[in-house]
């Protein structure tokens, strides 16, 4: 041991690392005062993934074989060891698998015009069709949400997992919108139960906008959830039938002057335009769960056991008293009763012998 050093301790925890999902939080945690969020959301990055499923997606081996090589040591990010949970940046961060530098895949954003019997999925059917017959990437692309085989219209293909994820999960609010067609004129008590929401076998669903096209059969809604046949259950519920479906926007892309079976490329300012909504719906959905968990612990009262009203209303805690014990018979009929009946058990019991066996 060198003079000057201290001798290492079995029992003092190794320095967590800065990459961690901890780290950021705490690097950007502020003083929680009144109107402010108690993190700084503009500087938290929504793009980071975590380093195996970096390595994996740039084509170097399994997200299994990444972790294990993050185990040994011989990853680094941004010239520092990396542990397992630690998140990066594809784009910004420097990350180096046994000392050579990844390459990352390239992000790719396609819009694709879905036509009717065909299955939203990438994989290749033997029988049917499915969106992957319809071009050939380089790039792993898959979608941001589904459509139904009957549907048609929009859908968003994307490698980039931290915008599909807000494109999908509901909490982020991205809203969607359809124009529909059913088979008979819809009233106002059901546009109304649309727009505050129609109960379904899996829940209630989310308020909708709901508006009248040409006539009452063929209607524009936009919702953000997208639960497997969402609309076709709702309407089901309300007794219509839906004839036509069809997705034309995602959040700020817009389907337009395109085929069935076409797709394109987004330009970078779609991709820009739609980057700073999904981040605007990002911070929101933060900022209103803060709300909502610092409302429930204002709310909440501290549970008192134990308690009663006395004559003049004032509450008293009283200590635990165990109940008594509940009598055998109820009234002296049932006790003559049940005493004539031991008796007569006893009297045919047979008696037990005294002689070892």
């Amino acid at each position: 041991m060198q003079k000057g050093t201290a001798p290492k301790s079995p029992n003092v925890r190794a320095a967590p690392s800065p990459n961690s999902a901890s780290a950021i939080k705490r690097r950007f945690r502020t003083e929680p005062t009144a109107g402010k969020p108690l993190y700084k959301l503009s500087k938290i990055k929504i793009s980071m993934e975590r380093i195996q499923k970096i390595i994996a997606n740039a084509g170097l081996m399994s997200r299994r074989k990444a972790e294990g090589i993050i185990m040994d040591g011989r990853v680094l990010v941004n010239s520092r060891k990396a542990v397992l949970g630690d998140k990066a940046d594809s784009e910004t961060d420097k990350i180096e698998v046994n000392g050579k530098r990844i390459v990352p895949e390239k992000k790719v954003y396609i819009i694709f015009n879905k036509p009717k019997s065909v299955i939203c999925s990438m994989e290749r059917l033997k029988e049917g069709k499915s969106i992957s017959d319809y071009f050939k990437l380089k790039e792993r692309v898959y979608p941001a949400g589904r459509l139904d085989y009957d549907s048609e219209g929009l859908v968003f293909l994307t490698n980039d997992g931290a915008i599909t994820e807000l494109i999908t999960h509901p909490r982020y609010e991205t809203e969607k919108e359809y124009i529909l067609e059913i088979d008979k004129s819809i009233s106002e008590k059901d546009i109304e139960q649309l727009r505050h929401g129609v109960m379904l076998e899996d829940g209630m669903s989310w308020p909708a906008k709901v508006e009248i096209l040409d006539s009452r059969m063929r209607l524009d809604i936009t919702m953000h959830e997208g639960r497997k046949a969402q609309i076709k259950r709702m309407f089901t519920a309300l007794g219509y039938k839906v004839l036509s479906l069809a997705r034309i926007r995602i959040g700020s892309i817009l389907m337009e002057h395109m085929l069935p079976g076409k797709y394109r490329e987004l330009s970078f300012e779609e991709i820009s335009g739609l980057k700073k909504i999904l981040k605007e719906n990002y911070e929101k959905s933060v900022r209103n769960r803060e709300q909502r968990i610092s409302l429930q612990k204002r709310i909440r009262p501290n549970p008192v056991k134990y308690v009663r009203r006395d004559i003049i209303g004032i509450r008293k805690i009283e200590p635990w008293k165990p109940k008594a014990e509940k009598p055998k018979f109820r009234n002296d009929f049932e006790r003559f009763r049940g005493e004539r009946a031991e008796k007569r058990k006893e009297k045919h019991q047979p008696e037990k012998s005294s002689r070892l066996i």
